[in-house]
């Protein structure tokens, strides 16, 4: 019935640190010793469920056992809520550590008596057990905090994997990098070129190429972007290191360039982690050309220095340059810069398969 503890509480506070510490001791060497076992995605949420299942299984359990029932009549309540204080006084008399349980404490304030509530005990013991149930309360949420910061830096640190990506990761990129929809027109569009060089796949000129609506997202795929699918589950590997600048996907001054290095399975699994898919060469073709056959993303036939980055082997550039060369419909760098992957497979005699 009653929570004893000294006048300070330190009891009390004790018992509860002392509890919640050998929980959390006891989910670390779960986690540690499971995520021998399992593979790397069931361990990361392993870790990350026990960080809600454990405090919420504490709330849960302190609230089921301070439950009252209380009666219906007002009149029984308040005869009850008078014997249930009374109660609580006399052990509190007897023993000055005596607490009444938070939820306790409100039923006996808004439904004892007043010349009971007004007593100069039942003052102090209800102030009391109100105080000592927000200092519990406090070490309960500090607790919790710092299971959770701990669970963050051992998923950080051993599984390169950031809760906060996996959970807003998508929506975070999906702000920065916008899908723009394309309509289907009269669901066919020209495709393919009059002297197609097919050798490098170039298809032979169709003008009535079937085409279905669909989005594809306003600019090439950011380093950060990539980061956060790798930080989140999405992504299994990183690119391969640029040799002319090895720190090019680490480096935070490159946040906003076009990620390169990888290979075409890996930027397929970043599409489907955000939603989507690789496109296939068609829809490509659809958002660099219209439905039309336009010559360049832009509207007229020009081609000049500052539509397009037109030599990246001096260097590729932030994703958002360019606005010149931007598409009717709001796409950028469709043409230089950097070679972008479709899931259309190419096959050669020579070379076989490939995209």
């Amino acid at each position: 019935m009653a929570v004893k503890t000294d006048d300070n509480s330190d009891a009390v506070s004790k018992n509860v640190l002392d509890w919640l510490t050998r929980i959390g001791g006891i989910a670390a060497i779960l986690v540690n010793i499971l995520s021998l076992f399992l593979e790397e995605k069931s361990a990361k949420q392993l870790a990350f469920g026990l960080a809600f299942i454990i405090p919420m299984a504490s709330f849960w359990h302190q609230k089921r056992t301070n439950q009252i029932k209380i009666p219906k009549s007002k009149k029984t309540q308040t005869i009850a809520a008078n014997r249930l204080l009374k109660t609580y006084l006399f052990l509190f008399k007897d023993d000055l550590a005596t607490r009444i349980p938070f939820n306790r404490v409100r039923w006996i304030e808004s439904t004892a008596s007043s010349e009971l509530l007004d007593q100069d005990n039942a003052k102090k013991l209800l102030r009391l057990s109100k105080q000592t149930h927000y200092w519990i309360r406090g070490i309960n949420v500090f607790a919790t905090a710092l299971l959770f910061a701990t669970l963050y830096i051992y998923l950080t640190t051993n599984y390169a994997f950031n809760p906060i990506d996996y959970a807003f990761g998508r929506d975070r990129i999906q702000r920065e990098n916008p899908f723009i929809s394309l309509d289907k027109g009269d669901s066919t569009m020209v495709f393919g070129a009059d002297m197609p060089d097919l050798a490098s796949g170039e298809q032979p000129k169709n003008e009535d190429m079937p085409i279905d609506d669909f989005s594809i997202q306003r600019t090439e795929v950011t380093n950060k972007q990539y980061r956060i699918c790798r930080r989140a589950g999405g992504c299994k590997s990183d690119p391969i290191p640029n040799p002319t600048s090895p720190r090019y996907y680490e480096d935070a001054a490159y946040d906003d360039y076009p990620v390169v290095g990888i290979t075409t399975f890996e930027a397929r699994n970043f599409c489907l982690w955000l939603g989507g898919d690789l496109p296939t060469s068609t829809q490509w073709e659809r958002a660099a050309r219209g439905l039309h056959g336009r010559t360049w993303p832009w509207q007229g036939d020009d081609l000049t220095p500052e539509l397009a980055n037109l030599y990246p082997s001096d260097g590729i550039v932030s994703v958002s340059e360019f606005q010149g060369g931007i598409s009717p419909e709001g796409v950028l760098n469709l043409v230089g810069n950097v070679a972008e992957w479709t899931r259309t497979q190419l096959i050669t005699k020579d070379e076989g398969t490939s995209f």
